[in-house]
């Protein structure tokens, strides 16, 4: 794949720029698998910080960089003779000029994520998935409440028994009277 920059060659002091019409970095079409193995090493070599959202944006970071290092085949960046494609030169006029580094890592990503984030992340979420328990253990939601048994009254009970008095039960069956 053709990547158009605009032009990082070096100027000689008072001319013009060497490609006013741009460069052309050429991605391979696909990483060979040390290259790709490469990425997704980059990957789990950032340190981890504590913070989850630097720690992704640095991981990502980290595989779009190696991305460049291991996805550029060619150039024709020049200065005065062709500039050879290595991990310096690479730093010295892609990753020190921001927008060109970012079309190139922009395009780099486009293709090839789906070699090496995509499968990765297959492979996170499958490994994580959870296992059925067979009986439920959470707490079910949304369900109706069973209504609540009230209590039976007291099991002693008063009855008035015209004039011999208050006959009184107890539980164990056996009754007393008092006088009124």
């Amino acid at each position: 794949m053709d990547v158009l920059i605009p032009c990082p060659c070096p100027v000689a002091e008072g001319d013009e720029p060497r490609h006013p019409d741009g460069d052309t970095v050429t991605l391979k079409d696909r990483l060979g698998f040390e290259e790709a193995a490469a990425c997704k090493q980059a990957i789990q070599l950032v340190e981890d910080s504590g913070d989850m959202n630097d720690l992704t944006a640095r991981r990502i970071a980290a595989v779009v960089t190696q991305y460049m290092f291991s996805g550029i085949a060619s150039w024709t960046l020049q200065n005065g003779a062709a500039i050879p494609v290595t991990a310096g030169n690479i730093r010295k006029y892609l990753m020190s000029d921001f927008v060109a580094g970012d079309i190139v890592s922009s395009e780099a990503e486009t293709l090839y994520n789906p070699q090496v984030l995509i499968p990765l992340a297959n492979r996170v979420a499958t490994s994580s998935r959870p296992t059925p328990t067979g009986v439920s253990t959470s707490a079910t939601t949304g369900s109706t409440r069973s209504s609540r048994k009230h209590s039976s009254r007291s099991s002693t009970t008063t009855t008035r028994t015209g004039d011999t008095g208050m006959t009184f039960s107890q539980p164990d069956g056996d009754s007393s009277t008092s006088q009124s």
